[in-house]
């Protein structure tokens, strides 16, 4: 039989093993897991004219007039040691700007919108409710002008390594 003391210190030294080990495991956890990197590229989208005909290029943006499109691109990058699942990527439609309407592109991803802000997204075309003098409620859809996010969430695993894009376009108020 151990006398009390020994077996508190037996007690405590077991208590700081097991925290020891808990904590190199979290910290060797914390190193496997999916490390998503985002870069965003702003392009405007305009017509040249090539080999006898119209075509249209995305160019850096050095100036924005009135009408013109410009092309958003978000590159991520998966730098950690395991793959990434269901990477959420979320970006708001720039103010002064109207999105176009399916410009949103994504490989592999589930697109979806927002018309208040980010609280609440839905596939397009986005629908609410309005109600009417009368009380009743009335579903209405939404205009480009009111979008005002985009979340994609990339359903395909990216591995270590990979990478993907996902863009939209928005027409210069």
């Amino acid at each position: 039989m151990m006398n009390g003391r020994k077996g508190k210190t037996v007690f405590i030294l077991s208590l700081v093993m097991l925290f020891l080990l808990a904590t190199g495991l979290a910290v060797r956890a914390q190193e496997q897991q999916p490390k998503v990197t985002l870069n965003l590229t702003e392009e405007k989208e305009v017509k040249v004219f090539k080999e006898g005909k119209w075509i249209e290029e995305k160019v850096p943006v050095e100036k924005v007039n009135n009408q013109d499109t410009l092309v958003y691109t978000i590159t991520y990058v998966n730098k950690g040691k395991t793959g990434a699942k269901a990477i959420s990527i979320v970006d708001p439609i720039p103010e002064g700007t109207v999105y176009l309407p399916e410009s949103a592109v994504g490989k592999g991803s589930e697109i979806t919108y927002s018309i208040d802000g980010g609280k609440r997204y839905q596939p397009h075309p986005v629908k609410y409710m309005i109600t009417k003098p009368d009380g009743t409620r009335e579903e209405k859809v939404a205009s480009a002008d009111m979008y005002t996010n985009i979340r994609w969430v990339v359903k395909e695993l990216v591995l270590p390594g990979q990478k993907g894009q996902v863009s939209f376009k928005v027409k210069v108020k």
